[in-house]
């Protein structure tokens, strides 16, 4: 005897539409994707922007009006008033951002980052800054080639997108090796500290108070003028300089953006996010803090006329913020604020 065909409803088309079955009902139909995340980007956006309203006003009066303002101090003479007020927010961080001494005097390690070696921490320093010197010859290498296909552009223009070319390189390189090495940037990373939604208000605007005086007791305990104030406010070619010569718009644009924005960003993943953490797993937090304000100071002071004492003292404003809110989003904010006054002083004066 023949065997009956079989009933079953036969597998949908590739690209067409499931065929109904032979008792006339539908196949079930597949799941629906998750709805899309609005209320939680929402949640994590409202605060965040709330906070910036607050922020953008009261940098724009201190950088324009609270920067200009001196006070007569029979002790002292002549006072700023920027001095002044981040005096005052140092003294609002020191206990906040100070652990205690156990923490400062031996190693302590993250229980959820996994743990270096010496050896593989060295192969990242190091292979990082190898492509920090692959930038530096790819930033060349556009300036040249844009010089030889556009004769007609600008020297401003071609230098800023030189600069620009050469920082994302960077940028690119360095995402990638922490995310091939460490799963730096996955969702749930423990090495990405970074939350925008959290209250980081009052750490930002303290922090970035507290970097004018840093900067100038630094300046002025720096041995040479390579080391101090005196190089920044001199004719050597800083980037400072460079970006506030500029007169093209689209230049100057691209110029802050990178010295605003995305440098203070890659930066603080760099020496806070990333090596602050690595060297606190094999030496005390009042060697690491240092070492890791040293490396940052030496990275921007490869140029002429860069003032390294003082940048490190920047450094380590920037690890104490990081180190008393728990949070990159602090450190980022206050490097690119600090960023954005000198580039906005230097083009006022």
């Amino acid at each position: 005897a023949r065997r009956p065909p079989s009933r079953a409803t036969p597998p949908p088309r590739s690209g067409g539409r499931p065929r109904p079955s032979q008792n006339g009902l539908a196949p079930t139909p597949p799941p629906l994707p998750p709805p899309y995340p609005t209320a939680k980007m929402t949640a994590a956006l409202v605060p965040a922007a709330r906070q910036l309203s607050v922020l953008a006003p009261a940098f724009g009066l201190h950088t324009a009006l609270i920067s200009r303002v001196t006070l007569r101090v029979p002790p002292l003479g002549d006072l700023y008033l920027e001095d002044a007020i981040g005096a005052a927010a140092a003294l609002w961080l020191a206990p906040r951002c100070v652990p205690p001494l156990a923490a400062l005097s031996s190693p302590a390690s993250e229980p959820s980052l996994p743990r270096l070696s010496r050896r593989r921490l060295a192969f990242l320093l190091a292979a990082l800054g190898a492509r920090y010197l692959l930038s530096g010859c790819i930033k060349q290498g556009a300036g040249w080639l844009l010089a030889a296909a556009t004769p007609r552009l600008a020297a401003p223009r071609a230098w800023a997108l030189a600069t620009l070319a050469g920082h994302l390189a960077w940028v690119g390189m360095a995402v990638r090796l922490l995310g091939d090495e460490l799963g730096f940037f996955a969702p749930r990373s423990a090495w990405l500290r970074l939350d925008w939604s959290a209250s980081w208000l009052r750490w930002v605007l303290c922090g970035a108070a507290a970097c004018v005086p840093a900067f100038e007791l630094a300046s002025s305990l720096a041995p040479s003028p390579e080391l101090g104030l005196g190089a920044l406010a001199s004719a050597a070619p800083t980037i400072t300089a460079q970006i506030t010569s500029l007169d093209d718009g689209l230049a100057f644009a691209l110029s802050v953006f990178t010295a605003c924005a995305s440098g203070p960003f890659l930066e603080e993943v760099l020496y806070r996010g990333f090596l602050l953490r690595a060297l606190r797993q094999h030496m005390p937090l009042g060697l690491a803090a240092p070492a890791s304000a040293a490396l940052f100071a030496l990275h921007h002071g490869t140029g002429p006329g860069q003032p390294t004492l003082p940048l490190a003292a920047l450094g380590l404003v920037f690890s104490a913020t990081f180190v008393g809110s728990g949070n990159l989003a602090v450190s980022i904010l206050t490097h690119s604020l600090w960023n954005l006054r000198v580039v906005a002083l230097s083009r006022l004066r």
